[in-house]
């Protein structure tokens, strides 16, 4: 966790940031594996998080894989893939045949060890009040969304473990909302409040073409009400509405994977992603 911190930093403090990885309930229910070189120094490293999958059939397990890191002395040596080729064949021999990942490198890393880019949109929306008349908002505590907003034929399936994680795993003052619109559209929303923008973790409202138009005033009152520039999210779908604001992510791109040689899940992953958002980017 202490070599990590250069690349992904839970606080600019070393020390706060080591105790923060420490303390996280999702970290400590990780499986973590380390490999040494020949000098017994660390060559590579990753975290295998217990998670369950929601889709057709009912429940799955799975493994979110995070942290993948080799220090930069080490790398181009093929550590990173061999450790991950280990450790989802130990995660299948214990019943884990599916994988979900963010790549903040060229996906295509992952594609050779058989992941698939789903598809995931990200928004930058200016703050403004114009939507004020049309919508009604009520502060709700702190909490993650419903599970399966908006159809999503499948996502994460959530345990009381994994909602504490995503409500403690932010640095920032949390607010929940419930949003009612005058033409019947509402949901509640997830937000994180930073120097530079509102950041819409959650959102059970549907973010389809149609609603778009909607659902962006919303968040571009939040962010007026917040008195912060913008409104920032991401998300999975099919197709990203028509907006300048809307472009496909760049980085963390949202990778799955399965050894399961016959899975209808993997049309899935082709039209349209898993129950997502920036809460549970890891």
């Amino acid at each position: 966790f202490a070599s990590v911190h250069p690349d992904w930093p839970h606080d600019p403090d070393p020390a706060v940031h080591l105790e923060r990885r420490l303390a996280s309930v999702q970290h400590q229910r990780a499986a973590w594996f380390v490999g040494l070189d020949d000098s017994d120094q660390l060559g590579v490293s990753l975290g295998v998080y217990p998670i369950t999958l929601f889709g057709p059939g009912g429940l799955r397990p799975a493994g979110a894989i995070g942290a993948v890191y080799t220090p930069a002395a080490q790398r181009g040596r093929g550590y990173a893939s061999e450790l991950l080729r280990q450790v989802m064949a130990w995660s299948a021999e214990r019943g884990v045949q599916d994988w979900i990942l963010f790549s903040d490198i060229p996906p295509s890393f992952y594609e050779r060890l058989g992941f698939v880019t789903v598809p995931s949109y990200e928004h930058h929306t200016p703050a403004s009040d114009a939507a004020a008349s049309r919508w009604a908002l009520g502060e709700l505590p702190a909490r993650p969304c419903p599970v399966d907003p908006c159809a999503f034929e499948w996502g994460v399936h959530r345990d009381p473990d994994y909602r504490r994680w995503l409500i403690h795993k932010h640095n920032a003052p949390l607010r929940a909302w419930y949003a009612q619109r005058d033409d019947g559209l509402g949901g509640e929303v997830l937000t994180a409040l930073t120097p530079e923008a509102l950041l819409i973790l959650e959102s059970d409202l549907p973010h389809h073409p149609e609603t778009w138009p909607a659902v962006e005033g919303l968040y571009a009152l939040l962010a007026h009400r917040a008195g912060l520039p913008k409104a920032e999210g991401w998300w999975t779908g099919a197709a990203p509405p028509p907006s300048s604001g809307v472009v496909p992510r760049a980085e963390g791109a949202l990778m799955w994977a399965s050894a399961r040689a016959e899975d209808p899940w993997r049309l899935m992953v082709a039209r349209s992603g898993p129950r997502l958002h920036l809460s549970e980017h890891i």
